[in-house]
Parts: C-alpha cells; structure tokens; sequence
C-alpha cells in the first residue's frame, strides 16, 4: 500500500452505505431518493424541448437555485456516508437559504424577476473572458439575490421566533466555528447526529421541491411532469416524522 492509500484510508474513514434496513438509514435512503429524482426533474426541463420550450426569463433565477440545491443534496448524502456531522450544517444552511430566496424569488413579481435576469445576462456577456477571470466581478443580480433571501428570512423569523434561534444555531455550527461541543463528532457514526442532519435536509428538499414547482405554475411543467413531482414528495412524505417545521405547512 502506498503512503497516499494509507493517508486516504485513514482521512475518509469508513463509509456507510445505509443498505441495512432500520428505521434510520431508511430517511437516509428516501433522502437520496428524493435527491436523485429532483435531479431528474431538473435535467429533464432543461434539455427535453417539450418542457424547456416553456422556461422564460421569470423562471431562470429559480431553476439555477434548484441546480445548485441538487447539488448541495447530494453533498450531504456524501458527507453522511462519511460521517462528517459538521461539513453537513455547512450544506444545511446552504440550503435553507437557498430554499428561501428561492420562495422570495417565487413571491416577487414575475416581470421584475425577468427584468434582473436580463440585466445578469447582459453584464454577462459584457465580460470578455467570462467569470473564469473576473471571478470577483460584482453582478448587480447578487444583491437583489440577497434582498429576496432577507424577504424569505424576515417573513419566518417575524412569525415564528424559533426560525431566528434555528438560524443561529445553523450558523454557529455552520459558517461560524463557535459551538466547539460538537467538535470531537465527527468520524464515528452518530445516529442522533445523522438523523438531525438528514431530517432537516430532507426537509428543505421538500420545501425546494415545491417552490420549483410553484415557479412553473404559469407553466404546463408541472401538469406535464405532476408524476415525477407528486412521487418525489411522496418519497419524502413517507419518511416524515409526525411533527414537520411550520414552514412546510402550507405544502401538506
């Protein structure tokens, strides 16, 4: 074996497959499920004419956030097979404030939402040599990004003050390295650790899910491809607990 061998061994530590069948690895199977068939929902609208011939300028910012939740989904699933607790907070706050610029994205108007995706593409293309090397350039599109995240936040926050301590503690745990008493839980198998972590991945799964498909409402999309959505939410439905966060609500 040759020193790096060694080194990858030692650094990835053993790898859960999540096969068996109990109780907690089945979230995790319908979490990737779920991962894999919005995945296919995505790629199935953005190259099958049938479905992509609908998608204007007022759903393009929502589709890219969709692109990139699917992926930060499916690091999760890579991280939990790794048992690194930690990096998965780090996706989780990704997606849960993707999930809500995505819904403030869905409550703006449909016309002004057009508008500031022309405008990102017209800087766009303005860039000779693209963002390959101006990757610091500052398209306007980030801020207005941003105030339809801060919407999403506010609008949550202001109803439910749970939603604020919830965002701390993703922070914290996340982008800040403040909360050290979970520091020594990575790289060994953690079932309450994991469960949190997958549950609420899942959670907001379900949330984008159905923020994707309020975004093509005006849209046949969502009749066109109703199977695929209603059996990804059913996946994730079958796996819920009996008690939801609040922001699913209006979904169930």
């Amino acid at each position: 074996m040759s020193k790096y061998e060694e080194v990858r061994e030692e650094l990835l530590g053993d790898t859960r497959d999540f096969s068996e069948l109990n109780a907690p690895n089945a979230v995790v199977q319908s979490f990737a499920i779920c991962t894999y068939n919005l995945r296919m929902i995505k790629q199935l609208i953005e190259t099958e004419e049938e479905y992509a011939k609908h998608i204007e300028d007022r759903h393009k910012f929502q589709h890219k956030l969709v692109h990139r939740a699917v992926n930060s989904f499916r690091s999760t699933y890579i991280l939990l097979s790794h048992n690194c607790y930690n990096s998965c907070y780090r996706e989780l706050r990704h997606q849960y404030e993707t999930y809500l610029t995505l819904k403030g994205v869905n409550t703006d108007d449909s016309e002004r939402v057009a508008r500031k995706w022309r405008e990102f593409r017209v800087q766009l293309d303005a860039l000779v040599g693209g963002t390959d090397e101006f990757p610091f350039f500052g398209f306007k599109y980030i801020d207005y990004l941003r105030s339809r995240r801060a919407s999403g936040k506010d609008t949550l926050e202001n109803e439910y003050k749970s939603y604020g301590e919830m965002y701390g503690y993703l922070s914290e745990r996340a982008a800040h390295p403040f909360r050290i008493d979970g520091s020594y839980l990575d790289g060994k198998y953690n079932e309450p650790q994991m469960g949190e972590n997958v549950y609420f991945s899942l959670f907001i799964l379900f949330g984008v899910l159905k923020e994707y498909e309020r975004a093509l409402q005006d849209t046949p999309v969502p009749e066109l491809l109703e199977e695929e959505f209603e059996m990804t939410a059913e996946q994730a439905n079958s796996v819920f607990p009996y008690e939801v966060p609040v922001f699913l609500h209006e979904y169930l």
